[in-house]
């Protein structure tokens, strides 16, 4: 996202038509992680944010942060973990350094929390870059006022659409032309519904 690349401009336009689609109530078939969602409305991220993304890595997070409860003590942690040091890997699978000079820096037992928290800190930043130029292509056709007012749950439904088709949501709405609710015809078709993956509802729809 180098001043002026291809991707730079990607994002700012891709930022742009999500914003049109909050504009004109269109859908955009986007699968993203809530850490996007979040991000652009620079809402607080935590452990379940990378949960919801990668396991492993939040896992990894938490067993450095609480070395105790699993019985490794400052002997068996010296031991097995000399040659750790202030580094990890990000979601590109490229290696990254948590401090200044971190491939030289060892970790010790009593850094290890830390070095968990500056993990978990690597990994829910690394798209800030990416993130900051989607954000500046949506905040040019919407408002940030507006954004501010709407939770990430609510911006993602906004611009993809209910990821889930709720079968009784739609019997519950549903509005017949020239035809009784109680025809034969209209239980088939909702017996048939309710027998069918999200994805043939979806097809559908």
């Amino acid at each position: 996202v180098s001043p002026g690349s291809q991707g730079r401009r990607m994002l700012h336009f891709l930022g742009q038509i999500m914003g049109v689609c909050l504009r004109r109530g269109d859908v955009l078939p986007l699968c993203l992680s809530q850490v996007v969602w979040k991000g652009l409305l620079c809402e607080e991220l935590g452990e379940d944010d990378l949960a919801s993304f990668d396991l492993a890595a939040v896992e990894n997070v938490r067993q450095w942060g609480r070395l105790g409860p699993l019985g490794i003590d400052r002997d068996t942690f010296c031991s097995f973990f000399e040659d750790l040091r202030f580094v990890a890997t990000d979601s590109a699978e490229q290696e990254r350094e948590l401090v200044d000079r971190g491939r030289q820096l060892s970790v010790s037992f009593e850094q290890a929390p830390r070095f968990a928290k500056l993990m978990l800190q690597m990994r829910l930043e690394e798209s800030r870059l990416q993130l900051e130029q989607l954000r500046l292509g949506l905040t040019t056709v919407v408002s940030p006022d507006c954004l501010a007012l709407w939770t990430w749950r609510h911006l993602e439904e906004r611009v993809c659409g209910i990821p889930v088709v709720d079968v009784q949501l739609l019997r519950k709405y549903a509005r017949y032309d020239m035809i009784s609710p109680e025809a034969p015809e209209v239980s088939y078709l909702w017996t048939t519904l309710q027998g069918m993956t999200q994805a043939d509802l979806r097809l559908f729809l």
